[in-house]
């Protein structure tokens, strides 16, 4: 795989569109956005993305995530899970998930450090 895109980038897509347009552009690969995430009036990249698998159900949605994804000839380069890296019942949810897939990577996010310079 030589390109991959992640969903973030891709927020008035659903999921259906987002795999088959990434794939009509050319990338090899997708990385899904995996969040629980706030409702928007207007598609975002971090609020209302429509091209979001939620957290919530995760493990119920892996067989239309890879159903999607192999429909339109696309590898998965990995899982943009948001989950804190305590959150470890998340943490171990969202590894199981990348590893069911097949995915090759998985973020997780660390806390936010507020150092005085």
């Amino acid at each position: 795989m030589r390109f991959s895109m992640f969903t973030a980038a891709t927020p008035d897509w659903a999921p259906e569109e987002a795999a088959a347009r990434i794939a009509e552009i050319g990338f090899a690969g997708i990385e899904w956005r995996v969040t629980d995430q706030l409702d928007a009036p207007v598609p975002g990249f971090w609020e209302g993305n429509r091209a979001t698998w939620p957290l919530t159900g995760l493990e119920q949605s892996l067989p239309e995530i890879e159903r999607i994804t192999r429909a339109a000839g696309l590898k998965f380069s990995g899982i943009g899970g948001y989950t804190m890296s305590h959150e470890h019942d998340d943490v171990r949810r969202v590894l199981a998930a990348t590893a069911a897939l097949g995915a090759g990577q998985v973020r997780v996010r660390m806390p936010f450090n507020d150092v005085d310079d």
